[in-house]
Protein backbone atom coordinates (compact mmCIF):
# COMPACT_ATOMS: atom_id res chain seq x y z
CA UNK A 1 0.00 0.00 0.00
CA UNK A 2 1.40 3.35 -0.88
CA UNK A 3 2.19 5.92 2.21
CA UNK A 4 4.06 8.12 3.52
CA UNK A 5 6.20 9.33 6.59
CA UNK A 6 3.77 10.63 8.46
CA UNK A 7 1.47 7.35 8.99
CA UNK A 8 4.65 4.89 9.92
CA UNK A 9 4.83 6.15 13.50
CA UNK A 10 8.29 7.48 12.91
CA UNK A 11 9.08 10.97 13.64
CA UNK A 12 8.62 12.74 10.15
CA UNK A 13 11.35 15.83 10.53
CA UNK A 14 14.23 13.71 11.82
CA UNK A 15 12.90 10.66 9.66
CA UNK A 16 13.05 13.53 6.52
CA UNK A 17 16.60 15.29 7.83
CA UNK A 18 18.39 11.83 7.97
CA UNK A 19 16.92 10.24 4.70
CA UNK A 20 18.09 13.65 3.13
CA UNK A 21 21.49 13.81 4.72
CA UNK A 22 22.19 10.13 3.62
CA UNK A 23 21.62 10.29 0.11
CA UNK A 24 23.51 13.95 0.21
CA UNK A 25 26.72 12.49 1.89
CA UNK A 26 25.94 9.34 -0.27
CA UNK A 27 26.38 7.54 3.42
CA UNK A 28 26.78 3.67 3.40
CA UNK A 29 22.55 2.66 3.79
CA UNK A 30 24.22 -1.31 4.42
CA UNK A 31 25.31 0.70 8.22
CA UNK A 32 22.35 0.20 11.14
CA UNK A 33 21.68 3.83 11.49
CA UNK A 34 19.18 4.60 13.97
CA UNK A 35 18.26 8.23 15.02
CA UNK A 36 15.99 7.49 17.78
CA UNK A 37 19.00 7.54 20.81
CA UNK A 38 19.29 10.86 19.62
CA UNK A 39 15.82 11.55 19.67
CA UNK A 40 15.14 10.66 22.99
CA UNK A 41 18.19 12.88 24.39
CA UNK A 42 16.67 15.45 22.91
CA UNK A 43 13.18 14.90 24.77
CA UNK A 44 14.61 14.22 28.02
CA UNK A 45 17.19 17.32 27.97
CA UNK A 46 14.28 20.04 26.50
CA UNK A 47 11.35 18.06 28.75
CA UNK A 48 14.02 19.50 32.21
CA UNK A 49 14.93 22.64 30.22
CA UNK A 50 11.48 24.25 29.49
CA UNK A 51 10.07 22.42 33.06
CA UNK A 52 13.00 24.72 34.92
CA UNK A 53 12.40 27.54 32.64
CA UNK A 54 8.55 27.77 33.47
CA UNK A 55 9.59 27.21 37.38
CA UNK A 56 11.85 29.72 37.24
CA UNK A 57 10.13 32.02 35.64
CA UNK A 58 7.22 31.88 37.87
CA UNK A 59 9.19 31.78 41.56
CA UNK A 60 12.66 32.98 40.56
CA UNK A 61 14.59 30.46 42.65
CA UNK A 62 17.05 28.17 40.93
CA UNK A 63 17.52 25.76 43.46
CA UNK A 64 13.12 25.19 43.71
CA UNK A 65 12.68 25.26 39.56
CA UNK A 66 15.27 22.55 39.35
CA UNK A 67 13.69 20.24 42.38
CA UNK A 68 10.25 21.22 40.20
CA UNK A 69 11.95 20.14 37.32
CA UNK A 70 13.33 17.02 38.30
CA UNK A 71 9.27 16.23 38.88
CA UNK A 72 8.22 16.88 35.62
CA UNK A 73 11.12 15.22 33.71
CA UNK A 74 10.96 12.12 36.04
CA UNK A 75 6.97 11.92 35.09
CA UNK A 76 5.53 8.63 34.38
CA UNK A 77 3.13 9.66 31.39
CA UNK A 78 5.58 10.26 28.95
CA UNK A 79 8.18 7.99 29.72
CA UNK A 80 5.50 5.06 29.14
CA UNK A 81 5.71 5.94 25.74
CA UNK A 82 9.54 5.47 25.01
CA UNK A 83 9.00 1.61 24.38
CA UNK A 84 6.56 2.07 21.40
CA UNK A 85 5.31 5.58 20.38
CA UNK A 86 8.92 7.60 20.34
CA UNK A 87 7.08 10.41 18.56
CA UNK A 88 4.69 10.98 21.84
CA UNK A 89 7.79 11.38 24.08
CA UNK A 90 8.19 14.92 23.12
CA UNK A 91 6.09 16.09 25.44
CA UNK A 92 8.80 19.08 25.76
CA UNK A 93 7.05 20.62 23.04
CA UNK A 94 3.98 21.07 25.64
CA UNK A 95 5.87 22.24 27.93
CA UNK A 96 7.44 24.82 25.14
CA UNK A 97 3.97 25.94 24.55
CA UNK A 98 2.77 26.62 28.31
CA UNK A 99 6.12 28.47 28.79
CA UNK A 100 4.91 30.65 25.70
CA UNK A 101 2.06 31.43 27.26
CA UNK A 102 3.37 33.18 30.39
CA UNK A 103 6.27 35.10 29.05
CA UNK A 104 5.36 38.72 28.15
CA UNK A 105 7.77 39.27 24.88
CA UNK A 106 4.75 39.78 22.39
CA UNK A 107 7.45 39.76 19.37
CA UNK A 108 9.15 36.90 20.38
CA UNK A 109 6.18 35.06 21.57
CA UNK A 110 4.85 35.25 17.05
CA UNK A 111 7.64 34.41 16.07
CA UNK A 112 7.99 30.95 18.43
CA UNK A 113 4.46 30.53 18.37
CA UNK A 114 4.69 30.04 14.20
CA UNK A 115 7.76 27.60 14.82
CA UNK A 116 6.32 25.83 17.36
CA UNK A 117 3.41 24.93 15.51
CA UNK A 118 5.07 24.08 12.48
CA UNK A 119 7.84 21.54 13.97
CA UNK A 120 5.28 19.88 16.05
CA UNK A 121 3.20 18.91 12.74
CA UNK A 122 6.81 17.34 11.84
CA UNK A 123 6.49 15.29 14.92
CA UNK A 124 2.79 14.09 15.95
CA UNK A 125 -0.17 15.92 15.14
CA UNK A 126 -1.50 15.26 18.30
CA UNK A 127 1.13 17.72 19.49
CA UNK A 128 0.14 20.56 16.56
CA UNK A 129 -4.01 20.14 17.64
CA UNK A 130 -3.25 20.51 21.65
CA UNK A 131 -0.90 23.68 20.90
CA UNK A 132 -3.64 25.37 18.01
CA UNK A 133 -6.17 24.81 20.54
CA UNK A 134 -3.95 26.57 23.49
CA UNK A 135 -3.01 28.86 20.75
CA UNK A 136 -6.85 29.96 20.41
CA UNK A 137 -7.71 29.60 23.55
CA UNK A 138 -5.20 32.17 24.19
CA UNK A 139 -6.59 34.61 21.52
CA UNK A 140 -10.21 34.47 22.85
CA UNK A 141 -8.43 35.73 26.21
CA UNK A 142 -6.97 38.57 24.70
CA UNK A 143 -10.37 39.49 23.33
CA UNK A 144 -11.82 39.47 26.37
CA UNK A 145 -9.22 41.55 28.65
CA UNK A 146 -8.89 44.17 25.69
CA UNK A 147 -12.62 43.97 24.27
CA UNK A 148 -10.83 44.25 20.50
CA UNK A 149 -10.10 42.14 18.14
CA UNK A 150 -6.72 42.51 17.15
CA UNK A 151 -5.93 42.63 13.35
CA UNK A 152 -2.40 42.17 13.61
CA UNK A 153 -3.34 38.46 15.56
CA UNK A 154 -5.82 37.37 13.08
CA UNK A 155 -3.47 37.86 10.57
CA UNK A 156 -0.50 36.26 12.04
CA UNK A 157 -3.08 33.58 12.76
CA UNK A 158 -3.85 33.44 8.87
CA UNK A 159 -0.22 33.01 8.21
CA UNK A 160 0.65 30.16 10.85
CA UNK A 161 -2.34 28.62 9.80
CA UNK A 162 -1.52 28.49 5.65
CA UNK A 163 2.50 28.22 6.48
CA UNK A 164 0.84 24.38 8.42
CA UNK A 165 -1.04 23.71 5.63
CA UNK A 166 1.57 23.57 2.93
CA UNK A 167 3.92 22.28 5.53
CA UNK A 168 1.64 19.15 6.03
CA UNK A 169 1.16 18.65 2.44
CA UNK A 170 4.84 18.53 1.62
CA UNK A 171 5.32 16.11 4.18
CA UNK A 172 2.27 14.04 3.11
CA UNK A 173 0.15 14.04 5.38
CA UNK A 174 -2.43 14.53 2.07
CA UNK A 175 -1.25 11.40 0.45
CA UNK A 176 -3.95 9.15 1.44
CA UNK A 177 -7.91 10.20 1.80
CA UNK A 178 -9.32 11.38 4.41
CA UNK A 179 -11.72 7.91 4.98
CA UNK A 180 -8.33 5.89 4.59
CA UNK A 181 -6.61 7.81 7.64
CA UNK A 182 -9.97 7.39 9.86
CA UNK A 183 -8.79 5.09 12.86
CA UNK A 184 -11.20 3.52 15.34
CA UNK A 185 -11.27 2.91 18.95
CA UNK A 186 -12.63 6.22 20.65
CA UNK A 187 -14.37 5.04 23.76
CA UNK A 188 -11.98 2.31 24.41
CA UNK A 189 -8.87 3.41 24.22
CA UNK A 190 -9.38 6.62 26.53
CA UNK A 191 -8.65 7.99 29.92
CA UNK A 192 -10.62 6.68 32.86
CA UNK A 193 -11.31 9.11 36.12
CA UNK A 194 -8.94 7.06 37.95
CA UNK A 195 -6.17 7.09 35.75
CA UNK A 196 -4.10 9.96 37.22
CA UNK A 197 -3.86 7.72 40.40
CA UNK A 198 -3.34 4.09 38.32
CA UNK A 199 0.49 3.07 38.20
CA UNK A 200 -0.56 0.38 36.57
CA UNK A 201 0.29 -0.52 33.13
CA UNK A 202 -0.06 -3.28 30.40
CA UNK A 203 3.80 -3.95 30.84
CA UNK A 204 4.39 -3.18 34.66
CA UNK A 205 3.92 -0.89 37.54
CA UNK A 206 5.26 2.87 38.36
CA UNK A 207 4.90 2.70 42.18
CA UNK A 208 6.22 0.92 45.06
CA UNK A 209 3.22 2.72 47.13
CA UNK A 210 0.22 2.72 45.20
CA UNK A 211 -1.94 -0.09 43.93
CA UNK A 212 -2.87 -0.91 40.54
CA UNK A 213 -6.13 -0.03 39.71
CA UNK A 214 -7.69 -2.56 37.67
CA UNK A 215 -9.04 -0.69 34.50
CA UNK A 216 -9.45 -2.11 30.98
CA UNK A 217 -6.11 -3.40 28.65
CA UNK A 218 -6.65 -0.70 26.78
CA UNK A 219 -7.19 2.57 29.35
CA UNK A 220 -4.12 0.98 31.28
CA UNK A 221 -2.07 1.38 27.56
CA UNK A 222 -3.43 4.16 26.29
CA UNK A 223 -5.10 5.96 28.71
CA UNK A 224 -2.05 6.00 30.82
CA UNK A 225 -1.68 9.12 32.98
CA UNK A 226 0.00 7.91 35.91
CA UNK A 227 1.13 11.67 37.34
CA UNK A 228 3.39 10.32 40.32
CA UNK A 229 3.10 9.92 44.21
CA UNK A 230 5.27 13.52 44.53
CA UNK A 231 2.83 15.17 42.11
CA UNK A 232 -0.34 14.23 43.16
CA UNK A 233 0.64 15.22 46.74
CA UNK A 234 1.63 18.41 45.31
CA UNK A 235 -1.68 18.94 44.08
CA UNK A 236 -3.45 17.92 46.95
CA UNK A 237 -1.09 20.50 48.83
CA UNK A 238 -2.26 23.44 45.88
CA UNK A 239 -5.72 22.73 46.24
CA UNK A 240 -5.61 23.18 49.71
CA UNK A 241 -3.71 26.41 50.01
CA UNK A 242 -6.33 28.10 47.12
CA UNK A 243 -9.01 26.80 49.40
CA UNK A 244 -7.52 28.74 52.80
CA UNK A 245 -6.44 31.48 49.97
CA UNK A 246 -7.50 35.06 50.04
CA UNK A 247 -7.22 35.74 46.36
CA UNK A 248 -9.13 33.03 44.43
CA UNK A 249 -10.84 35.24 41.60
CA UNK A 250 -7.03 36.23 41.17
CA UNK A 251 -5.60 32.75 41.32
CA UNK A 252 -8.77 31.75 38.27
CA UNK A 253 -8.06 35.07 36.12
CA UNK A 254 -4.18 34.37 36.16
CA UNK A 255 -5.04 30.64 35.00
CA UNK A 256 -7.79 30.91 32.93
CA UNK A 257 -6.31 29.32 29.55
CA UNK A 258 -4.93 26.74 31.23
CA UNK A 259 -8.60 25.59 32.93
CA UNK A 260 -10.21 26.20 30.21
CA UNK A 261 -8.04 24.46 27.84
CA UNK A 262 -7.29 21.58 30.38
CA UNK A 263 -11.30 20.80 31.15
CA UNK A 264 -11.32 20.53 27.14
CA UNK A 265 -8.80 18.28 26.67
CA UNK A 266 -9.66 16.19 29.78
CA UNK A 267 -13.42 15.97 28.10
CA UNK A 268 -12.24 14.37 24.62
CA UNK A 269 -9.49 12.02 26.89
CA UNK A 270 -12.43 10.87 28.81
CA UNK A 271 -14.42 10.24 24.96
CA UNK A 272 -17.84 9.36 25.12
CA UNK A 273 -17.88 6.20 27.60
CA UNK A 274 -16.90 7.69 31.12
CA UNK A 275 -15.79 5.32 33.50
CA UNK A 276 -14.64 5.27 36.97
CA UNK A 277 -12.36 2.26 37.69
CA UNK A 278 -14.28 -0.74 36.09
CA UNK A 279 -17.63 1.08 36.41
CA UNK A 280 -18.88 2.69 33.35
CA UNK A 281 -21.05 5.70 34.80
CA UNK A 282 -21.84 7.48 31.10
CA UNK A 283 -22.11 6.05 27.64
CA UNK A 284 -22.92 8.80 25.50
CA UNK A 285 -24.23 7.25 21.88
CA UNK A 286 -22.37 9.43 19.12
CA UNK A 287 -23.21 9.53 15.40
CA UNK A 288 -20.35 7.51 13.57
CA UNK A 289 -19.01 10.01 11.25
CA UNK A 290 -18.66 12.08 14.66
CA UNK A 291 -17.07 8.10 16.01
CA UNK A 292 -14.84 7.87 13.29
CA UNK A 293 -13.58 11.54 13.35
CA UNK A 294 -12.88 11.49 17.12
CA UNK A 295 -11.05 8.46 16.79
CA UNK A 296 -8.05 10.05 14.67
CA UNK A 297 -7.53 11.34 18.79
CA UNK A 298 -6.99 7.80 21.06
CA UNK A 299 -6.76 8.77 24.78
Amino acid sequence: MGNTIIYSDSIPILAITFKFLLKTLQINTSINFQYFSIWYYLCFYLQLYFSYKIFNYLIKNSLISFIGALLIFLSPVYLFRISHHGSLVGHWILLACIYLLIIDHKLLKKINWFFLIIISSLIHLYFTFIIIIFYFVFLLNNFYVNRKIIFNDLFFSFITIFSLCVTMYIAGYFEIRYFDGIASGYGEYKLNLLSAFDPGSNFNTWSYILPDIKLTTLEQAEGFNYFGLGSLIIILLSIIIYIVSKSKFYYLKRNFIFIIASIFFTIIALSNKISFGNVEILNIELNKYILAGLSIFRA
